[in-house]
């Protein structure tokens, strides 16, 4: 179990502002001085950043809402106030204060495309578990636009309202860590009605009723750490066989309530956090939904929960990962990590002056409050800026690299010619933008915080040449080296009885067959109807393509039915053994049983087979023979150092500038590519 402690930030008096000199930059309150200056002068200009960085703190405020929203909280407030003025109880009454206060400003989803997805899948059994198949002709049938967003506070009473806060806090008082939990999280992430943005229904029941008639009753008995690790055994045993969409293969669902989500086995990471937040919350377990925008490392975000014992600590988890406190692969590095609350948090963009409706769709939503420092080291920084570029009290943002471009995680303050972040993830590389009516403009050369703290800002030379040997356009990590050597002790067989009873061994891979396209030439000509690749124990059959030719030139390949062991690991019908022949490298067999899977084909009659072509599962990130490269480096903009067809599984480029950010293109084929460094004489991934 891991307890995620947070690190407070001391604050500093706001005496008076002053442009900063360019060559300081603040880390966590460190300075860095090359000037050569009186230490009388160094000593002021120590306190400048930290007061800069205080001068940038947002002033509080609330997002404008309607008046007619207002008048109706307002009605629904004066009849719950009476409710509880004639049913006394303390605790009751200030949940229900802290719910209509804030309930002005949440919105939700609603329209014919909510009421027709929820209606359609709840209508099916619940162990019939929605897949991915079922979601796409769903999608055909009701290809309706986007539903509107409605204030919560019009599809709200004062009745449901004193129900639901009678039904929470009653349950919650049955827990042995009720005293335990400080009434402010009470409030932010057990309360609530809903997770996100789907209209409030009664979820809590649901998942309270299937809980106890499926697990042990003295849940409420335990302490609230082993009470989460519980939960979550019996959330991940729920979640098992769940097929997680990312990117351009996410769903495009519609907000829908926690209950219509656990019919489902397919959906994006939020969608499974929403169903296990509410799980969570259903047996009095205070859990907040915590978002990372963008890995450091990875074109991707994630979605995750926290369960919140108190102001100082959290335990991460995630409903696919076994152990609890695992929430992410740990190669990747958090940039920002943003948890989702129930009240407006004051700090927030739309609770403060800016243009943020042009940034993410994260930085517009109130809720939203930084909780980078609990998960990993932080910097504060203040970056000095040409004033020319953005304006004074103009938004500005930290981006990441994406191959669609930039995207911003981080949003900071113009004030006095400088740019002020607050809890920034080391060990990556951030360009500092603004983002506005006028366009995008980039304030400053990317720079890499290393994890000392420390900036290096990356301004390429092109006065310094260097030749650069490319091997990969994408990092390798240990999960794809694990991928690789599954195969070894695998074997190549040819039989004439279909159970293979007197199968001949025609290879054996026993070295790491590496990440290309291995051939092998079979000097001996035997005949046979069926041929297969037979893997080792625990392997789970991985091979991503393999081919059988009649003779050693390679020209006639040889076809057939497939055969071999059925099913695939998450019932994934993409990785099924017909991935093996399906002429696609980055698809790969994964069978459902880790030893002794095969996949091979019926020749129909006996063959001469002489020639084998196979490459193990991975992700083709390699350089690959015949694909078509280009390289940039960056430079305000991404300038080309020209495209190159490879012949060897290596690039050369001479000529390109030292001190800049790389990124490699492959204009044949996949679409994984990060950005590099190159330094003696290896890439440097970021």
């Amino acid at each position: 179990m891991i307890l995620i402690k947070i690190v407070s930030i001391p604050l500093i008096p706001n005496i008076f502002f002053c442009r900063i000199p360019k060559a300081i930059i603040m880390n966590n309150g460190f300075c860095h001085n090359n000037l050569g200056w009186p230490v009388h002068r160094l000593i002021l200009f120590l306190f400048i950043p930290l007061l800069l960085l205080y001068s940038c703190r947002r002033q509080p405020g609330l997002p404008r809402i309607p008046e007619n929203v207002q008048d109706r909280a307002g009605t629904i407030k004066k009849e719950v106030e009476a409710y509880f003025r004639e049913h006394p109880d303390s605790l009751k009454q200030k949940a229900a204060r802290f719910l209509l206060d804030n309930s002005r400003y949440h919105l939700h989803q609603s329209g014919k495309r909510v009421r027709d997805y929820s209606q359609l899948i709840l209508s099916l059994p619940l162990n019939s578990w929605i897949q991915e198949d079922t979601l796409r002709k769903i999608q055909d049938k009701f290809s309706y636009e986007q539903d509107s967003l409605v204030y919560d506070i019009f599809t709200l009473d004062s009745r449901k309202i004193i129900d639901h806060v009678n039904n929470v806090v009653d349950f919650y008082r049955n827990a042995s860590w009720c005293s335990q939990i400080p009434f402010p999280v009470f409030c932010e992430y057990l309360l609530p009605y809903n997770t996100g943005q789907e209209a409030a229904s009664s979820w809590d029941r649901y998942f309270r009723d299937i809980y106890f008639a499926e697990q042990d009753s003295s849940l409420l008995e335990k302490k609230i750490e082993e009470a989460v690790s519980l939960v979550h055994q019996w959330i991940y045993q729920r979640t098992l066989g769940f097929n997680v969409k990312w990117g351009q293969n996410a769903l495009n669902l519609p907000e829908l309530s926690p209950v219509v989500l656990d019919h489902l086995r397919v959906g994006s990471c939020q969608q499974l956090t929403a169903r296990s937040t509410a799980m969570m919350r259903a047996l009095g377990i205070p859990v907040a939904i915590d978002m990372i925008p963008g890995y450091l490392n990875r074109d991707i975000g994630h979605f995750w929960s926290a369960a919140v014992l108190d102001s100082m600590h959290s335990i991460p988890f995630d409903a696919t990962t076994k152990e609890i406190g695992i929430y992410r692969n740990n190669t990747y590095k958090i940039s920002k990590v943003y948890r989702l609350a129930f009240s407006v948090q004051k700090d927030s963009q739309p609770a403060s002056p800016g243009s943020g409706s042009l940034l993410p769709e994260f930085f517009n939503s109130p809720f939203y409050r930084d909780v980078t420092d609990q998960y990993t080291t932080t910097s504060d920084l203040v970056i000095p800026i040409n004033r020319e570029m953005a304006g004074n009290g103009s938004d500005a943002c930290l981006a990441l690299f994406h191959r669609d471009g930039w995207s911003p995680v981080s949003r900071g303050i113009i004030r006095h010619g400088a740019i002020c972040f607050r809890k920034v993830g080391r060990d990556g590389v951030y360009l500092p933008m603004c983002i506005d009516a006028k366009g995008t403009r980039y304030l400053r050369p990317p720079f890499i915080l290393s994890d000392s703290g420390t900036m290096h800002y990356l301004r390429p030379d092109t006065a310094w040449k260097q030749t650069l040997k490319l091997i990969r356009k994408f990092p390798f990590d240990s999960r794809k080296e694990l991928f690789l050597t599954r195969m070894i002790g695998g074997a190549f067989q040819g039989a004439n009885r279909p159970d293979f009873r007197d199968g001949v061994v025609l290879y054996q891979i026993k070295e790491n067959p590496g990440e290309r396209y291995n051939t092998v030439t079979l000097e001996e000509k035997k005949m046979f109807r069926y041929v297969r690749y037979l893997s080792p124990l625990a392997s789970y059959g991985n091979i991503a393509e393999m081919a059988f030719y009649g003779d050693t030139s390679g020209i006639r390949k040889l076809t057939g039915k497939t055969i071999g062991t059925e099913g695939s690991w998450g019932d994934n019908p993409g990785t099924t053994r017909a991935a093996a022949f399906d002429g696609d490298a980055l698809t790969y067999f994964d069978a459902k049983q880790g030893d002794n899977a095969w996949t091979g084909l019926d020749l129909g009659v006996k063959t001469a087979v002489r020639k084998i072509r196979f490459v193990a599962r991975n992700d083709l990130n390699s350089i690959q023979e015949g694909n078509e490269y280009e390289l940039f480096y960056w430079n305000n903009k991404w300038v080309s150092l020209g495209k190159k067809m490879a012949v060897t599984y290596e690039l050369y480029y001479d000529n390109a500038p030292s001190n800049a950010l790389f990124w490699l293109r492959n204009y044949t084929a996949g679409q994984e590519e990060r950005i590099f460094t190159y330094e003696n004489g290896k890439q440097i991934w970021w």
